[in-house]
């Protein structure tokens, strides 16, 4: 179908009060977008505000809508009359008062498959839908692999076409072994089906570990509160690190919308690039957070790093910029604006409070 323009009519974000929605909603705020935002509890102002107080700060507008994403239904009025969906929402555990979806493989699963469901049958409903963005998952392109493979938009749980998973991997991605990467690979398979028999485009972004300034509190979460912790003295990721700006995130789903060459089936990694910073090994980040903080005492910890090169997964990452135009920030950017916001929100302290207790927890257990 056509791309999406603001003139097209309003659009919706699900998951609107987490990280990358935020972002994505400030993104079609700037651009001229009447944005329906659908979070799940409209009364938490610690995950609203910042989303109200985009009004009057760009040429768009912001509307609250409320909506849990597992009930049937729900998005049927947010979604008449909008030309595109970005569904992003997904139960990650991040907010505990929301229980916690990982003590339970099929519940991960399940909540990925359903909510998905839900958002597919309101479009179907609509009537004006052009345009469904998908937020998929490195976990859905990656797996075990060769050394020195590096991956791209054409793999499937390391396995190339979705056709070959099970068989390449003799079943290690199951519902019950791998329910978010098989999730997120389910979804995005459901979705490219449905959006052939409905003629509407669905396009998928995937971001990785996806980091940058945060727009308030309750965003210390995820990978952003991992740089937060190895910034305060606690490595904790042992793996090569396939930056997201949170920032080139938003800009991403933006530019998919509005996409000439895009179409139903296309996916796009948004990863910082190598001539930007990208993908720096477990060494190369604290090098870079100790350049941008040298009077800061004990980033990264003073365990040594182990080599585990067979960690690394690269990604081939300029098909989004070469289709779609985007351009990335330099990592070095990337990380200072993630570790200033989380001291403008009073973060970091609570990292280190965090952190101070549970070694004073993990003293007490080994007496």
């Amino acid at each position: 179908m056509a791309p999406v323009t603001n003139a097209d009519g309003p659009v919706a974000v699900t998951g609107a009060a987490g990280y990358i929605g935020g972002h994505v909603v400030k993104n079609l705020v700037e651009h001229g977008y009447t944005v329906r935002a659908c979070v799940r509890d409209a009364s938490r102002l610690d995950k609203t505000e910042f989303l109200t107080a985009m009004n009057g700060k760009g040429s768009g507008k912001v509307e609250l809508w409320e909506a849990d994403m597992l009930k049937n239904g729900v998005y049927d009025d947010v979604f008449k009359g909008c030309s595109s969906i970005f569904h992003i929402a997904a139960n990650l555990g991040h907010d505990p008062t929301y229980g916690n979806p990982w003590s339970n493989p099929m519940t991960m699963y399940n909540g990925l498959v359903n909510g998905t469901r839900n958002v597919l049958n309101s479009i179907e409903k609509s009537g004006s839908v052009k345009r469904l963005i998908y937020t998929s998952s490195g976990a859905a392109v990656k797996g075990p692999h060769p050394t020195g493979y590096v991956f791209s938009e054409a793999d499937w749980c390391g396995a190339g076409g979705p056709e070959n998973m099970q068989k390449k991997w003799n079943g290690h991605f199951t519902n019950e072994r791998n329910p978010y990467g098989k999730g997120k690979m389910d979804c995005e398979l459901l979705c490219y089906a449905w959006g052939n028999k409905m003629g509407i485009d669905v396009i998928t972004c995937i971001p990785e570990h996806t980091i940058g300034p945060l727009l308030c509190k309750a965003h210390n979460s995820g990978w952003q509160n991992s740089i937060g912790q190895i910034f305060c003295g606690r490595y904790n990721v042992d793996q090569l690190w396939g930056v997201t700006d949170v920032r080139d995130c938003a800009e991403g789903y933006r530019l998919m919308a509005e996409s000439t060459v895009a179409k139903n089936g296309s996916r796009y990694f948004i990863i910082t690039p190598p001539e930007v910073g990208g993908a720096p090994t477990p060494k190369d980040l604290i090098a870079a957070l100790q350049e941008l903080y040298p009077n800061v005492e004990g980033i990264g910890g003073s365990k040594p790093l182990p080599e585990r090169p067979g960690q690394f997964l690269p990604v081939k990452t300029d098909l989004a910029q070469r289709e779609l135009g985007l351009r990335c920030h330099h990592i070095m950017d990337t990380l200072k604006d993630n570790i200033e916001s989380l001291v403008k929100f009073g973060c970091i302290q609570e990292i280190r409070d965090h952190m101070a207790k549970r070694a004073v927890e993990k003293a007490k257990s080994k007496l």
